[in-house]
């Protein structure tokens, strides 16, 4: 799995390809969007009944967090379903595919997820958006089949060109399901260490990064580095249209993993 392939995705779902890489600017009434994104804090409050750390469908979602990830350009708060009814990812551990989210991090942080079409989360409303205080941890359900990508947001966490310029995490699950950490998005980007049940990749290990390691972010110069077949049980590594594929594979037909993050 590679960046660029999501990317690619998301840019064909989404339509005119170059429009949506250089063109959704931040508002420019910073006032006018501060106002509209403190209203739909108040009437997420308003409607759940809500403190300052809100329940929504049985999540925690913090209030502050929801203004805070609009007024840095997100289209929406994800759909945070609670059921596989209704959604390919879901809040809970009731599902075949599971991923336990730990925020290391000193402060309370964002998870956001997307499918393969989303990436561009200015948009796109994301699958989920979900608080997750520091210290804590959040477990999420994946469906076979389901594939994209989540980022964390953290204070210093902006949007570049649509999409969230931090360190990602790519995932397809399923029978040949495969997940990374890609660093390709933001090479300075905070820490991630994702754990299968038998292989890890991480900042340096079963990861995708620039192939020129000053670059800030790179969008096909990119390869996979430390994965190498046989390097560790489930580690894979091939070519996909000339370019690396691969990461942590063979989860069997479910699996219980664990994404550490700060």
């Amino acid at each position: 799995m590679r960046f660029s392939t999501i990317a690619t995705a998301a840019m064909a779902a989404t339509g005119a390809a170059a429009a949506h890489q250089h063109s959704h600017a931040r508002l420019h009434d910073r006032r006018a969007a501060r106002e509209a994104e403190l209203k739909v804090g108040a009437e997420l409050k308003a409607a759940n009944n809500l403190q300052d750390r809100s329940v929504v469908g049985d999540v925690l979602l913090a209030v502050e967090d929801s203004v805070k990830i609009l007024a840095k350009g997100l289209a929406a708060v994800g759909q945070n379903a609670v059921s596989s009814a209704s959604a390919a990812v879901w809040i809970g551990s009731d599902g075949k595919w599971t991923n336990t989210y730990h925020n290391q991090a000193d402060d309370d942080c964002v998870l956001v997820v997307w499918g393969s079409a989303g990436s561009w989360v200015n948009a796109k409303a994301p699958l989920v958006t979900v608080s997750i205080p520091a210290g804590q941890n959040k477990t999420l359900s994946f469906a076979d089949g389901a594939s994209g990508a989540w980022a964390v947001m953290y204070n210093d966490t902006e949007l570049v060109n649509g999409q969230i310029s931090q360190t990602w995490g790519e995932y397809t699950f399923g029978e040949y399901g495969v997940v990374d950490v890609s660093r390709e998005v933001n090479m300075q980007g905070h820490n991630m260490t994702i754990q299968t049940p038998n292989c890890v990749t991480d900042m340096e290990t079963c990861v995708f990064v620039c192939k020129d390691t000053s670059s800030i972010s790179c969008w096909l110069e990119y390869e996979l580095k430390n994965c190498e077949n046989g390097s560790q049980e489930g580690a894979n590594k091939g070519t996909y249209a000339g370019a690396d594929s691969g990461g942590c594979g063979n989860m069997g037909d479910s699996a219980d993993l664990h994404t550490y993050v700060g």
